[in-house]
């Protein structure tokens, strides 16, 4: 099940769309019946019907139909409700495409045009416990969700820009729903996470505070982003996150194994 979606990147329009998916109506099957001719009273025979029914999946997804960009990226975020019948897979958003008509032939993808000038951009994908990566790819993963919520994606434009001016663009989103999928055996069983360290450094010293393994699920390749206040990254008791720190670490993940395979946060003593 597809929905498809372009969007524009120049200017932000004030009306959104939704897009929804229903169950789709499905011809009902007779079961079989045996009877003689002692079954029949006055002429009538009773029937018995059975049909194994399966409550197709559904979702409605609410997102704006434009993102006006800024320096350093612009955040959007789209609502999805009425999410059911999963049966344990996912609604996967992906972009299937970054043109537009009237684009120059030569446009790469994932970038803004300004006659034959040119911005590249990259989206990064929120997942709900706070993860991301980032996509500049066409049919590649941006993020997957399986419940309402309202979730988020970021265009990120380059920092080099040939001429001053308005650039325009155009994404087109693509909602799939992916089925459960029986995990493949792992050759390393005993290798299911990708390790990283992350260091607590009391701020304005060299001194460590604290330390501790940050298990990964073994991800693809590409790059990912740490997220400090993570459930899952445990700061030392008596410590604090000064305000003023970036909170995201970048991770670059080749061949299974994460780089760099150590990070290091700020903290404060409360």
């Amino acid at each position: 099940m597809k929905k498809a979606m372009a969007f524009c990147l120049a200017a932000l329009m004030a009306a959104g769309m939704t897009t929804s998916a229903f169950a789709a109506a499905k011809d009902v099957n007779p079961g079989s019946v045996t009877f003689d001719q002692d079954s029949f009273i006055n002429g009538k025979a009773s029937v018995e019907l059975e049909y194994d029914a399966v409550a197709e999946p559904t979702y409605t997804i609410t997102i704006p139909m434009g993102v006006q960009l800024v320096k350093g990226g612009t955040t959007s975020t789209f609502k999805a409700e009425g999410i059911s019948n999963l049966n344990g897979g996912k609604i996967v958003l992906s972009i299937t495409s970054t043109r537009k008509s009237g684009m120059p032939d030569d446009c790469p993808d994932f970038a803004l045009y300004r006659g034959h000038n040119y911005v590249p951009y990259e989206v990064q994908g929120f997942y709900k416990d706070g993860t991301s990566h980032f996509v500049s790819e066409l049919n590649k993963e941006v993020m997957s969700f399986d419940e309402d919520g309202e979730y988020r994606y970021r265009v990120i434009p380059s920092k080099i820009i040939p001429v001053t001016g308005t650039y325009w663009g155009n994404i087109t989103f693509q909602f799939d729903i992916v089925g459960a999928e029986e995990p493949e055996p792992d050759p390393n069983p005993e290798e299911e996470y990708a390790s990283v360290k992350v260091n607590f450094q009391l701020r304005g010293t060299d001194t460590i505070v604290g330390s501790m393994d940050y298990q990964m699920p073994k991800p693809g390749d590409g790059r990912y982003m740490l997220y400090a206040k993570n459930s899952q990254v445990e700061i030392p008791e008596g410590y604090s996150y000064p305000d003023d720190q970036d909170p995201w670490r970048t991770i670059v993940v080749k061949d299974g194994v994460p780089n760099p395979a150590e990070v290091t946060f700020e903290v404060v003593a409360e």
